[in-house]
């Protein structure tokens, strides 16, 4: 497929957001099957966009547009669109800005927001998505090529990622360079790829190409011994002070017109060109940043003073030499706020169940949770009736059931309605269409279970124009997320009116957890050990054979058998005490499944609040003495599924794996124990490479463990064999 980009914004204009989607191209060979497979690819989205703009070179504005009115496929989709959306089809010109602008289908749009003032966002975007912060812990910071001292840096490499967003970010240049430019100086070589885009553009358009040439930043400027003419034009890659383009003025006779900075946040005025201002701006950078990163003189520095160690940085692309491991210990205060108090509702319920394998059209994820049982807990019933007696309005018309299937919640609304003398009617999401306007009266949006919330936000969509005059209520059973920051940003979205007051958005229940969807432990285990079955022996092949099928069978969640059993074949069972839990819970009710969403919860708690960390230059791992602290074979288990691969990686670091094969090697020792009934999990955690340790290490732990029989034997040799 053509290198075309999709990428969707948002303005606030006048207490409204305006939602745009562009589909951008800077290429001549622009044909109907790429164009359609991008509109397709909008179908399953979230919401539909206000206006969706086609981008394109002024030379194929014409051919475009007839495109857009012959090709039947296209004809299709700009129909099916047009209902609700604007679509436009926009020319650039050379300089990258707006020429002409075609209505091609759908009402008219008030809103004219021109195309080079997109940029901003959109690049913001890809900074955010691709993580563009390099970012340090609190027991060190970094020391910048220029001297001064930072917790975190901007890395521009990070962000060039996709051919057609670099191909984006050349296009966003081009307003700021000079016809009569000969060359392009730039500060890394990071930019290469973005100053190829430029040419190419300009290629396209008949201008010549630009020699590039790269200075090497404040190392390399230390070797100039002459100045630059006016035709030469620098790009300085990031900055938070404008610090690298003071020196090329005031040093090199560089003329402040002829630079640009890529990439900026800080807090100086007058910094000259901008390509894309990282700070939050409302109307034009909502997604921004609010936090400018602390800057501070080497002999003045704050973080210094606090002990912390400064990392030198080295070159034009800040490298840091040597990677250090940085383990952390689990304390009680790392679990998520308000976490114990939702365990009351679902510890001992059946409510939390694992699926070994996905399958997304039945709506099966990673972690799912029987809302069924949830909705049984007198703990959640109880905080269910004061929320109806808190946030549903008495003259509520209409409730909208968000789920695709039978909702317990709206239910459960419809009676309190009907018991305080109202009336209201409960329809699903997709009979909002047969209600051509509302009344003023509030609508209720129900939802039982919820992660990304697109249901909502389809919901929301819906309901924009022919309720605008309503009150929305939103109720969540069960809110599932990665993380407070993107709640909030769903929150601001589903909330956002034109009322004197906020739409309403209250979730019962929260569980933070990774995202569903990502990597798959179970999956892992499946593949191992399907790998590797014939090599099991008579006493362990047949135990094998039914944890195979049992992974193999999505329909059945795992509830109590997420770990492999004991030795002796008996299940993993969780101790009283477990330092996360409320202090009385049912032992014999709760499950493996239960301790595992508790630990998966902390873990992801400690990666949003940034205490564990995977870079470039480092990575967080998982203390060894988590498993002697923690020495309940569930919870353990729970630990070793729930970390990521860089997480449990001591390979690297003699003293974190020497630590882990002896903590392994004693539970090897008293594997007819209690202590020692999780042993066949770390054993597969090492197979499966999950638990990484230096090679000699390993070669410890698999002689010990040949010595046993049944699955210990069956594992280590499978462990001899892929390692």
């Amino acid at each position: 497929m053509k290198q075309v980009l999709s990428v969707r914004c948002h303005h606030s204009i006048e207490d409204a957001l305006y939602q745009k989607l562009l589909i951008f191209s800077y290429r001549l060979e622009l044909d109907a099957t790429t164009l359609a497979a991008k509109l397709n690819g909008q179908l399953s989205n979230t919401s539909v966009p206000d206006e969706i703009i086609i981008a394109v070179p002024t030379i194929v504005l014409d051919r475009v547009h007839r495109l857009l009115r012959e090709n039947p496929v296209l004809r299709a989709y700009t129909q099916r669109f047009s209902k609700t959306t604007t679509i436009s089809l926009v020319s650039f010109c050379s300089r990258g800005k707006e020429k002409d602008k075609i209505h091609v289908a759908g009402p008219k749009s008030s809103v004219s927001i021109p195309l080079h003032c997109l940029s901003r966002q959109i690049i913001t975007n890809f900074f955010r998505k691709h993580g563009g912060f390099v970012e340090s812990t609190g027991s060190y910071h970094f020391e910048n090529p220029s001297g001064r001292h930072s917790k975190k840096f901007i890395r521009l490499a990070n962000i060039l990622i996709e051919a057609e967003e670099i191909g984006y970010m050349g296009f966003a240049c081009l307003p700021f360079i000079n016809k009569n430019s000969r060359y392009l100086y730039i500060d890394t070589p990071a930019l290469h790829a973005v100053t190829a885009t430029i040419n190419e553009i300009r290629s396209t358009f008949g201008l010549p190409v630009l020699g590039v040439r790269n200075f090497h930043s404040y190392s390399g400027l230390k070797d100039i011994e002459v100045g630059f003419d006016d035709e030469e034009f620098f790009i300085v890659s990031a900055s938070s002070s404008g610090g690298l383009s003071k020196t090329l003025q005031e040093n090199y006779r560089v003329l402040e017109k002829n630079i640009v900075h890529f990439l900026y946040l800080g807090n100086s005025k007058g910094i000259g060109n901008v390509v894309c201002d990282l700070r939050k701006d409302l109307s034009q950078n909502p997604e921004g940043y609010e936090d400018i990163p602390e800057v501070f003189p080497k002999d003045s520095c704050k973080y210094c003073m606090q002990g912390s160690i400064a990392i030198p940085l080295y070159g034009e692309q800040f490298d840091v030499i040597n990677s250090q491991p940085d383990p952390i210990l689990i304390t009680k205060t790392d679990s998520p706020a308000g976490l114990r108090d939702s365990l009351q509702t679902f510890l001992g319920s059946k409510s939390l169940k694992v699926t070994s394998i996905k399958d997304t059209e039945k709506g099966i994820r990673d972690f799912q949770i029987d809302f069924g049982n949830v909705f049984q807990s007198k703990k959640f019933r109880s905080k269910l009736a004061y929320v109806l007696k808190r946030v549903v309005p008495s003259n509520s018309a209409i409730i909208v059931n968000a789920d695709k299937s039978k909702n317990r919640i709206g239910e459960e609304i419809c009676k309190f309605i009907e018991n305080n003398g109202g009336t209201v009617e409960f329809v699903g999401a997709d009979r909002l269409k047969e209600h051509d306007s509302f009344d003023e009266r509030s609508i209720i949006v129900v939802a039982e279970v919820i992660e990304s919330g697109r249901c909502l936000t389809n919901v929301s969509q819906a309901l924009r124009k022919n309720a605008d005059k309503c009150p929305i209520v939103y109720i969540v059973g069960v809110e599932k997320t990665t993380a407070t920051q993107p709640r909030r940003s769903l929150q601001n979205t589903l909330t956002h009116c034109r009322l004197p007051l906020r739409h309403e958005f209250v979730s019962i229940e929260k569980l933070v957890l990774p995202v569903s969807g990502g990597h798959n432990p179970w999956l892992d285990e499946l593949k191992f050990l399907q790998r590797h079955v014939r090599k099991f022996e008579k006493t362990a092949s047949k135990r094998i054979e039914a944890r195979i099928e049992s992974l193999q069978e999505s329909s059945t969640p795992l509830e109590d058998n997420l770990f492999l059993s004991s030795k002796s074949g008996r299940k993993l069972e969780i101790q009283e005490g477990f330092v996360f839990w409320p202090q009385k819970f049912e032992g014999d009710k709760v499950t493996q499944a239960d301790v595992y969403y508790t630990i998966a919860s902390v873990l992801q708690n400690l990666r949003t609040n940034s205490k564990i960390k995977s870079f470039w230059h480092y990575q967080t791992v998982i203390h060894p003495k988590n498993f002697e602290r923690f020495n309940d074979g569930v919870i353990r288990a729970s630990l070793l599924r729930a970390a990521t691969f860089g997480e449990l990686d001591y390979s690297h670091y003699q003293q974190e794996s020497s630590e882990m094969t002896q903590i392994i090697l004693g539970m090897l020792r008293v594997s007819n124990t209690p202590a020692g009934m999780d042993v066949p999990e770390f054993l597969l955690a090492l197979g499966t490479r999950k638990l990484r340790l230096r090679e000699s290490d390993t070669e410890k732990i698999v002689g010990v463990a040949r010595k046993n029989r049944g699955i210990i034997r069956a594992l280590s040799d499978c462990i001899g064999s892929t390692s």
